[in-house]
């Protein structure tokens, strides 16, 4: 009897673990053999319910296959995983377009879709009649229970079977992931697996000259000419040529033509931040009551046509692309969650601010633009006679007579 290999049998997943000593032992040897069974039960043996699709994320492409009963729900679905993961190719041979069968709308699958594909490394969802299949690794046990939240609109009385790992931050594969559009096919070297490995030496670099400063020098060198062919040659200076000054222009500086009027300093007063998950656009689970908090403080009339800036922190390490879509999406999740709670959506001004750190912070910052201050009341003038003038309001008691 043959039995399938578990790559993740050294990490501790949902369903048992597997300790590598133990395997030197008649208890370990079995449960070598049990762990993969766990893992990889086939959702269409008998007594499963019937399989529909099923989306696996790979290395270079993310491949669905199965029935769907639609060729509408057919491009939801490409088009839901293009927008979650832009950088692989999609493929869809394995599809059957079936109308018999009974599916829920796309929208609900956009959500957990991103979430695996964003998430997790090598995700898998499959769907059937009576249950949902989750896989993946991932180094955050806040991510699987994200998982699990957005899996809830879709399950509706559906079992879900958990085949998430968790492993350390230092046992995941690092993948350079490029959130750009696909335009190269697989051989695009922006998604390769670099395994800590050094990309290979180009034939075309020099020694001593690195091949990107060779074109930049050539393109100098080719305009040296420029500079050698002058129109009128330059004079020399000889000893009976004695050096002269030339005078300077006397340049009246001219007065400013109106008022100079001073620029008003914004002052800003910064509200607590919202924290992400990392590498996530999912808020992490104790940041509710400070969305509430913040939102009931903008609502207030101390802060009414106040201008709030959002202000994602993008982290300096990994990908630029991938930091600049994780901090878009993260403001977008802000400001959706402030709009709902009543807050003017035409008082938002959205933004990307450089980090100063490699890890990503998940941090999106709220800072409250506070109006100007109202100008000053100008100050009493004397009157014609030295008098000063009394205050608006109040009237002046006549003075008594001398004795």
């Amino acid at each position: 009897m043959t039995f399938p290999v578990n790559r993740w049998s050294n990490y501790t997943c949902h369903h048992g673990t597997m300790s590598p000593l133990a395997s030197q032992t008649l208890s370990g040897i079995l449960a070598s053999l049990m762990v993969p069974m766990i893992l990889f039960v086939n959702p269409s043996a008998k007594g499963a319910g019937e399989s529909l699709f099923r989306l696996s994320f790979e290395t270079r492409r993310a491949v669905i296959s199965g029935r769907v009963n639609s060729e509408a729900v057919a491009d939801a679905l490409v088009a839901a995983v293009s927008q979650a993961r832009p950088d692989l190719t999609v493929d869809r041979s394995g599809l059957v377009i079936d109308p018999s069968v009974e599916l829920e709308e796309v929208p609900a699958w956009r959500s957990l879709i991103s979430e695996v594909g964003l998430s997790t490394h090598e995700g898998l969802l499959e769907f059937s009649s009576d249950h949902l299949v989750i896989g993946g690794l991932t180094d955050s046990q806040v991510t699987r229970s994200a998982l699990f939240i957005r899996a809830e609109p879709v399950l509706k009385g559906r079992a879900l079977h958990d085949h998430i790992c968790l492993v350390g931050t230092d046992d995941l594969p690092e993948i350079a992931v490029s959130l750009t559009p696909n335009q190269m096919g697989d051989s695009a070297t922006s998604r390769e697996v670099t395994e800590n490995a050094a990309p290979p030496p180009s034939a075309l670099d020099l020694s001593g000259l690195s091949l990107a400063k060779l074109l930049p020098t050539l393109q100098m060198l080719s305009r040296i000419g420029e500079l050698t062919s002058s129109t009128a040659p330059a004079s020399s200076l000889s000893g009976n040529e004695p050096l002269r000054a030339s005078p300077m222009e006397n340049v009246a500086l001219q007065p400013p033509a109106g008022p100079v009027l001073a620029v008003p300093l914004i002052k800003a007063e910064s509200f607590p931040s919202i924290l992400f998950s990392r590498n996530s656009f999912l808020l992490q689970a104790n940041q509710v009551p400070v969305i509430d908090s913040v939102s009931k403080q903008l609502l207030s009339p101390a802060y009414s046509g106040a201008l709030v800036r959002l202000e994602a922190v993008k982290a300096l390490g990994g990908s630029t692309a991938f930091n600049e879509y994780l901090c878009e999406r993260r403001s977008a999740e802000v400001l959706k969650l402030l709009v709902e709670r009543g807050v003017d959506e035409a008082s938002f001004s959205v933004r990307t601010v450089e980090g100063v750190s490699a890890v990503d912070a998940g941090e999106v910052r709220i800072l409250v633009e506070l109006p100007p201050p109202p100008d000053p009341e100008p100050a009493n003038t004397p009157g014609p006679e030295g008098e000063v003038a009394a205050p608006s309001g109040e009237s002046q008691s006549p003075t008594p007579p001398a004795p």
